[in-house]
């Protein structure tokens, strides 16, 4: 896992930076902005880059910083959605940047634009923290080793006894990442 996130965060380093060089030219507002989200998000991948799990809450604190910045570089072609109340999330944890491979493969893998907005939401029931995110394929399909989900799987699996649940529907894309309890490592 730890080879996928640094893979992740040079990656995600390379169109940070192309993007401020953009807003350097263009919106120097923008550009402080991004640079202050940006330097959060890093610090988030360096304080938890070893970790095996992180409460949900800091997970939900990192995405939001996260797609900050992949609004910035998107536009009006994304959109977020949580439908999750903060109570209780201080106790459940989940893998660290799993959120973020997923959007990572929702971009990767899907064609979107202002009309036809990617649109991904985070909702959570009694068992599962689900992400969820519309289905338009990209005409050329990008090279993919799957790797990601593979991993995260056998994260979940080593950290809950219970794997992640994929769904693909007519138009949406669904990852479920079971609940594990932070107290007593008891899952949920």
């Amino acid at each position: 896992m730890t080879a996928l996130r640094k893979e992740l965060d040079s990656h995600f380093i390379f169109n940070s930076l192309n993007t401020l060089s953009h807003l350097i030219k263009y919106d120097s507002v923008k550009a402080d902005l991004f640079i202050h989200k940006l330097a959060q998000v890093y610090k988030y991948f360096l304080l938890n880059n070893d970790k095996e799990l992180i409460s949900a809450a800091s997970e939900i604190e990192f995405i939001n910083n996260y797609f900050f910045l992949l609004k910035i570089r998107h536009e009006d072609r994304i959109q977020l959605h949580i439908d999750i109340e903060n109570e209780g999330l201080k106790e459940i944890m989940v893998v660290p940047c799993a959120l973020q491979i997923l959007f990572e493969n929702a971009i990767k893998h899907n064609e979107f634009s202002a009309e036809h907005p990617l649109e991904i939401c985070i909702k959570k029931d009694d068992k599962y923290l689900s992400i969820e995110n519309t289905i338009k394929p990209k005409r050329v399909k990008p090279e993919s080793t799957k790797i990601g989900l593979r991993n995260l799987s056998a994260q979940y699996l080593l950290m809950s006894n219970k794997n992640i649940i994929v769904e693909e529907c007519e138009n949406r894309f669904i990852v479920k990442l079971p609940l594990i309890k932070s107290l007593k490592n008891e899952y949920a």
